[in-house]
C-alpha cells in the first residue's frame, strides 16, 4: 500500500476555458489551498471552468464541502463549471448531494471504469 499522496494541481488555459487538474488526497488543509488557487483563477472570469478531479484518490467531508463552495462561487461569476470526478469524489458528492450538485447522469461509479462528468452548472 502506498502512502497518501499530498494534493497537487496545475492549471491549463485553452481559449476561454480554464482547466484545473488535481491529483492526490483532498483533505481539509489541501481543500483550503485548492479553494484559494481556484479563487485566483476566477479573477480572470473565464467562460468555462473544468475541475478535473479524476486523479483524486480520496476526499474528506470537509474537502467536499470546500469543493462544493468553489463550484457555487464559480457559478456566481456567470461561467460554466464542470466537475470531472474520480470515483472517490463522486461517492462523497453523492453522499452529501447539496442542492443536487452531484446529480448522477452517468453509469454507476462503483461498477463503471469510465469517468462521467457531473452536470455543468451555469451562474445566473
Amino acid at each position: 500500500m502506498q502512502p497518501p499522496q499530498r494534493l497537487s494541481w496545475f492549471v491549463e488555459v485553452h481559449g476561454d476555458g480554464v482547466f484545473v487538474i488535481a491529483a492526490g488526497e483532498f483533505d481539509d488543509d489541501a481543500g483550503e489551498a485548492f479553494a484559494r488557487g481556484v479563487d485566483g483563477v476566477l479573477t480572470g472570469r473565464p467562460e468555462l471552468l473544468v475541475l478535473d478531479l479524476t486523479a483524486v484518490q480520496s476526499i474528506s467531508t470537509e474537502g467536499t464541502v470546500m469543493l462544493v463552495d468553489v463550484v457555487y462561487r464559480a457559478a456566481a461569476t456567470c461561467m460554466s463549471v464542470t466537475i470531472l470526478p474520480s470515483p472517490a469524489v463522486r461517492r462523497q458528492l453523492d453522499l452529501l448531494d447539496p442542492d443536487n450538485v452531484s446529480t448522477d447522469h452517468g453509469p454507476d461509479p462503483a461498477t463503471s471504469t469510465q469517468d462521467t462528468p457531473l452536470p455543468t452548472h451555469r451562474g445566473e
